[in-house]
């Protein structure tokens, strides 16, 4: 295999590895953050609630995530822009660019998924340990 190129586009690979690890920290890290609640709230919280955090997760785990992002990036970024005075406003930088959707819809993945792991989890704790937690 002739590796001439490599030299040629060295930077360019680099810039996109630092890309992707970012993008990886954010959304695993809100991510989880929210999963945490959603696996909560199946087990523990108010039924309608958990019904919603069900819906979640179960609409986030079965469609696919290529048209999460481009619901989330075609439908959002298209909404945006017609609003009243969204274009002078300070978010606007970041509304127009591609990365914050990116954010968005690999977060909601990753929630989704980790949700039902999380939900999971704390069905799985034994009741009389989730009483001598709550006595405490």
């Amino acid at each position: 295999m002739v590796w001439d190129w490599l030299p040629v586009y060295f930077e360019q690979l680099m810039g996109g590895l630092w890309l992707t690890l970012e993008l990886l920290v954010i959304c695993a890290t809100l991510g989880f953050l929210l999963a945490i609640p959603l696996g909560l709230v199946q087990v523990t919280g108010p039924k309608w609630l958990g019904r919603i955090a069900l819906a979640f997760c179960t609409v986030i785990r079965g469609t696919p995530l290529l048209i999460q992002l481009w619901l989330i990036y075609y439908g959002l970024g298209s909404i945006f822009p017609s609003i009243p005075g969204i274009r002078e406003s300070i978010l606007w930088p970041y509304l127009r660019a591609a990365f914050p959707y990116a954010i968005v819809a690999f977060t909601f993945s990753v929630a989704g998924y980790s949700g039902e792991v999380m939900r999971g989890a704390f069905a799985g704790v034994p009741k009389g340990e989730l009483e001598a937690a709550r006595a405490m």
